[in-house]
């Protein structure tokens, strides 16, 4: 691997990065061969209130805007070497898609990385693209995507996608201060807006009934992802929170390997000794797991530049120039 150096990364997006992938995990593990056990036992059914109010559908909503974010600010970093960005970034797409599909086939049926390489596929199309007309598109897409999400690309992670391609172009990121007034209204706005949603869930709960209605669902994912986007940013602007938050950034440096780990951990280790786990033990099993992954991530950012499957898919993506 290559040693470390200094980058100009913008530590937000690594920090915000590292804390979607957190979220994520605890949503996944029941999926990965984990049967949960004892749903409407104890506090397991507590355990599920808060999954739905504050985790459910969220967190992918944050890492699909850094996952457009960071495709800009890669093109735009190709771009300014004279090289082909488009052609850099499809290749780039192609491997990750392969890789995808291989954890699709192989590790475990709910991979993300392949429909994240077919949004890739499109993001080049905008580099180009002014931010004001790609929010109207992503905007459009984003109410669409609620009805015909297959397309056969997700159409709800190329909309997500695109506003984060866009507000990276307005330099959002990077220059949060100019913003955060702003932000902290819409975030207030988005905050008392998802009350209702939790008020019902909460009466579902109470009635022991499941909230199943998707469309709230959907519309409460978006409105606390920017709830945490903004607390996240507005943390980071802060220089002691800052630096007490940098352990996620090397976990969101490495979320790559991470997100691959975590499935194949869990499906080939943990999911054949804990067949069947409560959502009491799933949670305490993430929290372990996951607070070793941020250790390790660390570990490695000291000495190398990239984490493994990060150095691998960089080879492959200018080894093919």
């Amino acid at each position: 691997m290559t040693t470390r150096n200094q980058t100009n990364r913008v530590l937000s997006i690594d920090i915000m990065r590292g804390f979607a992938l957190l979220g994520i995990f605890f949503v996944n593990v029941p999926f990965m061969n984990v049967m949960t056990l004892g749903l409407h036992e104890g506090i397991n059914p507590y355990i599920r209130l808060f999954y739905d109010i504050f985790i459910e559908a969220k967190f992918y909503v944050i890492f699909s805007l850094l996952f457009g974010a960071s495709a800009y600010y890669f093109m735009r970093s190709q771009e300014r070497k004279g090289l082909s960005y488009r052609k850099l970034f499809w290749i780039r797409s192609g491997w990750l898609y392969v890789f995808g599909m291989l954890h699709y086939h192989f590790i475990w049926q709910g991979d993300i990385l392949h429909d994240y390489a077919l949004v890739g596929f499109v993001l080049p199309f905008f580099f180009k693209v002014s931010p004001r007309n790609i929010l109207v598109v992503a905007g459009t897409m984003l109410v669409v995507s609620f009805s015909i999400n297959e397309f056969p690309i997700k159409l709800e992670y190329l909309s997500i996608a695109l506003f984060g391609l866009g507000i990276a172009k307005l330099n959002f990121f990077g220059e949060f201060s100019r913003y955060k007034h702003t932000m902290k209204k819409i975030a207030m706005v988005a905050f008392l807006l998802s009350l209702p949603i939790v008020i019902v869930m909460i009466k579902h709960f109470i009635n022991d009934t499941y909230f199943t209605s998707q469309i709230f669902i959907w519309l409460s994912g978006k409105l606390m992802a920017i709830v945490y986007i903004t607390l996240i940013l507005c943390a980071c602007e802060n220089e002691r929170i800052r630096k007490k938050l940098s352990p996620l950034a090397a976990y969101g440096k490495m979320a790559f390997t991470n997100y691959l780990m975590q499935s194949i951990v869990t499906v080939f280790i943990v999911a054949p000794l804990m067949p069947g786990m409560t959502l009491v033990t799933q949670s305490l099993y993430c929290i372990i797991f996951l607070t070793i992954q941020v250790w390790v991530s660390n570990i490695i950012l000291k000495k190398f530049k990239y984490g493994p499957f990060e150095y691998v898919w960089r080879k492959l993506t200018f080894g093919l120039k």
